[in-house]
């Protein structure tokens, strides 16, 4: 590896703004877009329509463990296949829905304040951290199911923590990037810029 690949490896500051191009952001939009659509409008009706009007256990909000132990006995096995399409599809979702977002941190932190991103090239990269709690509670989520009728608690515990700890990191994503959009507008609408 040259000295200059490993440098662009290890500094976000330098491939990130490169990288944080209005047409990269909107590309990986819409290839969140598009899995978000198959994955909840499309495998997700498909799984609430054979598994007595119950949605795969990501898409509800306020689920608790208990929750997971009084519908897994309404799952079928149709829906365990079906879960599974879901399950793939939300290995990639959110590796494109975050990566959309950390994009738009990137470009706006930049353009904010950019001595800011400059010291701090890092910054952008935390909307990864509730992209990594949403893999956790996928895999969390198959892992009972899968074990279903066993019931490990520690595990549907532990998915339901990811699974709060996701939108969490949801409001703290998206809350930065209303600061950092009304940081670059103000930036831009000042005297002299």
């Amino acid at each position: 590896m040259t000295a200059a690949g490993g440098a662009g490896l290890r500094r976000p500051d330098t491939w990130l703004p490169r990288h944080a191009s209005w047409s990269n952001i909107v590309l990986t939009g819409i290839l969140a877009a598009a899995l978000a659509w198959l994955s909840i409008s499309a495998v997700g009706a498909q799984f609430t329509a054979v598994t007595a009007g119950l949605k795969p256990f990501d898409l509800q909000p306020g689920l608790t463990a208990p929750d997971i132990w009084s519908q897994l006995p309404l799952y079928t096995p149709e829906s365990r296949r079906i879960y599974l399409r879901f399950f793939l599809l939300d290995f990639f979702l959110p590796l494109a829905a975050y990566g959309t977002v950390v994009l738009l941190w990137a470009r706006l932190f930049a353009s904010a304040a950019p001595a800011w991103a400059a010291r701090f090239p890092w910054v952008p990269l935390i909307p990864f951290l509730p992209m990594l709690c949403d893999w956790g509670e996928n895999l969390g989520f198959l892992g009972v199911i899968l074990a279903f009728p066993r019931q490990w608690q520690w595990l549907a515990e532990a998915a339901t923590l990811c699974h709060y700890g996701k939108f969490a990191g949801l409001f703290v994503s998206n809350a930065g990037l209303v600061v950092l959009a009304l940081g670059a507008a103000g930036k831009r609408l000042r005297p002299g810029n």
